[in-house]
């Protein structure tokens, strides 16, 4: 073989090597650059929901101190939280004849509906609130509900009424039937709903409503005669990074704020049907 066919041969595969290890380099390179990118969009997006956080802690700093979140007070801490949008809106849950929790209930969990107002503290006011003699409790999907009604008599004294429904006939009858009652109609937008009645018959003062579904996780929503009390805040805070590709880094938490209710126990031990011992 003549000596320029060999070097033309080793001057081939020396080019194909070399072509394939800058088509190597250039991949691995191309990987690295966006293994950074995503790298540090991480790191913007865990700073972008760090500084959500604290606009909710902000939110709940000045909510417990009996006041109202000024219209864009996010913005003039946005800097001090290290983002460069921070959009905080608080929105309150009830003061109204209708309206939906806005979180889920799992079966066997249970949501308080205040039918007593509270004052700018938190603390309530027995002497203002729902006095409407009926109150839908509304639900969605195939649960069923318990609802435990706490009242005070004419004479000063706290006792309760317990009501169950259920709109499907087959958990309902039968030798193994739960026994609950039939509901009525929709409400509030949601599927179901069953009535409680004579919450003030006989002089009763209503004080709030503990209701638990079962059997599936469902939205609970409250239909009244009149204006049923603010039941809390609903908390919406959003933490925004700009980037110079103009894309926009963006995380949002929303966190609902109750007014202080009894520990769940208590709904337990009060409605248990047996003596209630303590040591």
């Amino acid at each position: 073989m003549a000596r320029n066919t060999i070097k033309g041969q080793i001057a081939l595969i020396v080019l194909t090597v070399m072509a394939i290890a800058l088509t190597l380099g250039l991949s691995l390179s191309q990987r690295v650059i966006t293994d950074l990118e995503i790298t540090h969009e991480e790191e913007k997006s865990a700073q972008a929901f760090s500084a959500a956080e604290g606009g909710v802690e902000e939110a709940l700093r000045i909510l417990d101190q009996g006041a109202t979140v000024p219209e864009g007070y996010g913005s003039t801490i946005a800097g001090g939280l290290g983002v460069d949008n921070l959009d905080i809106q608080t929105q309150v849950v009830g003061a109204n004849t209708e309206f939906v929790y806005p979180v889920s209930i799992s079966p066997g969990d249970t949501v308080l509906v205040w039918l007593r107002d509270h004052d700018e503290n938190g603390n309530v006011d027995l002497n203002s609130g729902y006095d409407e003699n009926t109150i839908d409790v509304c639900w969605e999907v195939n649960a069923a509900v318990e609802v435990i009604y706490f009242y005070r008599d004419s004479l000063g004294n706290d006792d309760i009424a317990r009501f169950a429904f259920d709109p499907e006939l087959s958990r309902r009858g039968g030798a193994d039937g739960n026994n609950f009652a039939d509901v009525g109609s929709s409400c509030a937008g949601l599927d179901t709903g069953a009535t409680i009645n004579d919450l003030t018959t006989g002089g009763l003062t209503p004080l709030f409503l503990v209701v638990r579904p079962f059997y599936e996780e469902t939205r609970i929503g409250i239909s009244g005669g009149a204006e049923v009390p603010v039941q809390g805040h609903e908390i919406t805070s959003t933490g925004e990074i700009e980037r110079g590709d103009e894309k926009v880094i963006s995380r949002r938490l929303k966190v609902f704020r109750e007014w202080e209710s009894p520990p769940s126990y208590f709904y337990s031990g009060i409605t248990s049907g047996n003596d209630v011992t303590t040591n």
